[in-house]
């Protein structure tokens, strides 16, 4: 064989490999192409998912916080209300206090009541002493109406 022959032989299988190895590389960013255009589609779709889940924690938090607003007004009302029954109870036990004040002293000054040591003595009578005893007129205060 020539060797003229022998060169286009083998250049012609360089321009072949060549050509091969040529649409080897566009049959193969082709592929790559159409594989990041598919995860494009799956990263946009993915993101509004994301975007929405995101949108409902935004919701979600805000009504958290408005729910925490609520639960710390309502603590305030019951200290307050828990406020207003303490001075209620002292009210009521003022009041009990000094009714049970007036009972002794109603107590003591009927001749007819008795207790367990026997009728009570006149508030008048003398004592011991030779002089008169006297009672304490009852404690007043002012009640608060609430």
């Amino acid at each position: 064989m020539a060797t003229s022959t022998l060169i286009g032989i083998i250049v012609a299988i360089v321009v072949v490999v060549g050509v091969v190895a040529a649409l080897a590389v566009l049959a193969r960013n082709r592929r790559r192409h159409a594989q990041a255009e598919h995860i494009r589609e799956d990263v946009e779709r993915e993101t509004q998912q994301v975007e929405k889940r995101e949108a409902f924690a935004d919701e979600t938090q805000a009504k958290a916080r408005a729910a925490q607003a609520e639960a710390e007004v309502k603590a305030a009302e019951a200290a307050r209300l828990e406020g207003t029954a303490a001075s209620h109870r002292d009210a009521v036990s003022s009041s009990r206090e000094d009714l049970e004040a007036q009972r002794e002293r109603a107590d003591a000054l009927d001749p007819k009541r008795s207790d367990a040591h026997g009728p009570k003595d006149d508030v008048d009578a003398p004592d011991d002493t030779g002089q008169n005893q006297q009672t304490e007129a009852p404690r007043t205060r002012q009640r608060h109406r609430l």
